[in-house]
This record gives structure tokens, sequence and C-alpha cells, in this order.
């Protein structure tokens, strides 16, 4: 039956030399003898001082304070709320925008003049111009009427265009993690 020493009452005296990085310089003879022959001590004096060793070769990690990384999770997180509360509110007014360019064309194209009557009506009589542009949207040929209705949708969809694509571009650096700061 083999006893294998598992403890030796020298540990602690090896350990405080090696804490201190005076391992085996600062030892007296006898201990050094001690761990030679014992296994415990041995085994305790090398793996105790790599491990020293190695701590003393690797700069300490630098970490953020906690509040800081909070605060910064924080800002994140309302920033990128608020653009996706926003983004059916931008699709709303792209529609409505739409909406708008339709309901012009089709009351335009459905009434004729009779819309530009009535708004000569209600516009004051200060404005001379409401009846040269009625007289003279009386007296267009239904081609130069589509013409004009090209033109207004030209007028109304491209700035819609240059709009949606800045909608894109804001969701798109949303998604890669590309701050606008």
């Amino acid at each position: 039956m083999s006893t294998e020493l598992t403890s030796c009452p020298h540990e602690s005296d090896v350990l405080d030399l090696v804490a201190i990085d005076q391992w085996p310089a600062r030892a007296d003879e006898a201990l050094r003898t001690h761990v030679a022959g014992c296994a415990v001590c041995g085994d305790l004096a090398l793996v105790a001082s790599a491990i020293a060793a190695e701590s003393h070769d690797t700069a300490p990690a630098r970490v953020q304070d906690a509040t800081v990384v909070w605060y910064g999770a924080r800002l994140l997180a309302r920033r990128e709320a608020a653009e996706r509360a926003a983004r059916p509110l931008l699709v709303v007014q792209g529609a409505a925008l739409a909406g708008i360019a339709l309901v012009l064309f089709a009351g335009w194209q459905t009434f004729g003049t009779g819309v530009l009557d009535w708004v000569r009506t209600v516009a004051p009589e200060s404005w001379p111009t409401w009846q040269s542009v009625a007289d003279w949207a009386g007296s267009t040929s239904r081609r130069e009427r589509w013409f004009l209705a090209a033109l207004g949708a030209w007028m109304v969809l491209v700035p819609l265009a240059f709009y949606l694509v800045r909608l894109t571009d804001q969701q798109g650096e949303t998604g890669t993690g590309r701050s606008r700061v």
C-alpha cells in the first residue's frame, strides 16, 4: 500500500516566496533541499513559478467602466428604437405623396377646367393669374394635358425617389452597424 503525500507543511513557505517573486533566490538552503526532495513542494514551486511568470508577462486587460458601456448600449437601443418607429411613418408619407399626386391627376383629368374655376372663385380678387391659368388650361388639347400630367408626375416622383433612396440608405446604415454620429 502506497501512501502518497498530498500536502506538506512547507507549501506556504514556497508559495510566499513565489508570490513575492523571490523563489528560489531568497529561500534558505534547507527549504531548497526540501523542495528538491519533496514531490508536493517541487510540483508546487514549478507550477506556481510558471503561473507567476505568465502573469508578469501579460499586461492587465483594460476594461471600460460599466456605466460607460451601459450608457452606450442605452443610446444605441434608443436610436434603433426611434429608427424602427419612424419607418412606418416614412412609408406612409411616401404613400401619401403618391396618393395626392394620383388624386390631383385624376381630378384634373375628370373635371378639367372646372377645378381651376373653383380655385379661381375661392382665390382672392387680387390674384389675376388664376384667370389666365384657367383660360390657358381650357385652351389646351388632350395631348398637352398628358404632357403636363407627365411633367407634374415627374415633379412629384423625382423628389419621392430621392426620399426613398435616402430612407433605404439610412436603413442600410442601421443594418450594417455603421454609425451616423
